[in-house]
């Protein structure tokens, strides 16, 4: 029974993998990494607010956090913009205890993911690694905030940071 409550969800699940040549473009809902995005945009994904953000990390020029859902649980969201409202950072928090109906969403959609072992034998969080060098990171506990689960999008493909940026 939750297992197909889990499949039908997914059928509702916002993130998708977009074939462009010999390259994928990683998006949360429609909002593409690396990619410009406008405020009505983001307004349709999740109901966001955003403010500057320069002095939080080098290059980011706004941070917009919200609300919206993921594999069908609730989660709050942080979008990163950089320049010419590039996306370059969307990061998911949810309660521990939604986290593994997420992985599981995340598994479907995007195969098993990379899961190393640091020099100690301890397990890093999983990875999936994508062709334009964009990526996501699923956590079960957030450092941060006991209690709960971290999803982490990443882009590949906007330009590098200069070496006295602070990402």
């Amino acid at each position: 029974m939750v297992l197909s409550h889990i499949l039908l969800r997914l059928i509702f699940f916002g993130v998708a993998i977009a074939a462009c040549g010999s390259c994928f473009a990683l998006d949360f809902k429609g909002i593409e990494l690396g990619e410009p995005v406008s405020m009505k945009r983001m307004h349709q994904v999740a109901s966001v607010s955003c403010s500057s953000a320069t002095a939080v990390v080098g290059g980011m020029e706004q941070s917009c956090v919200g609300y919206t859902t993921i594999a069908g649980m609730n989660a709050k969201i942080s979008i990163g913009l950089w320049a010419g409202n590039i996306v370059r950072i969307i990061g998911l928090t949810l309660p521990s205890e939604k986290y593994q109906a997420v992985e599981d969403a995340l598994i479907v959609r995007y195969g098993q993911p990379i899961r190393e072992r640091l020099p100690n034998g301890m397990e890093m969080a999983p990875r999936w690694h994508f062709s334009d060098g964009s990526w996501i990171q699923a956590s079960d506990s957030d450092l941060f905030y006991p209690g709960m689960a971290q999803i982490d999008f990443m882009a590949g493909k906007v330009e590098a940071a200069s070496p006295n940026e602070d990402l």
